[in-house]
């Protein structure tokens, strides 16, 4: 049932980076906000191959320019914000 869902809201919960590898299963996952988590690049990497995801928000989460960048070049349909800085998509 849960390999269905297409939007996820972790906003200022304790997910860890350790507890996103629980997501890799979710392949029509579009849509996934980690924003107020303490999720770190380390995290990022077990999205790499959420291939639906469309949009992130890893706002005030311990994610770097150099890991969203990452992500970025394996999932690059993914628009991901992650804060005041600006968000990008890959083109």
């Amino acid at each position: 049932m849960l390999a269905k869902l297409a939007v996820l809201d972790l906003l200022d919960t304790y997910v860890t980076d350790d507890g996103l590898k629980h997501l890799t299963g979710l392949t029509n996952l579009s849509h996934l906000s980690l924003s107020g988590t303490p999720v770190t690049d380390d995290g990022l990497r077990h999205l790499t191959g959420l291939t639906s995801l469309r949009s992130l928000d890893v706002c005030d989460t311990q994610v770097t320019d150099e890991g969203v960048m990452e992500l970025l070049e394996a999932l690059p349909d993914c628009s991901i914000e992650w804060g005041a800085r600006f968000d990008i998509q890959w083109d």
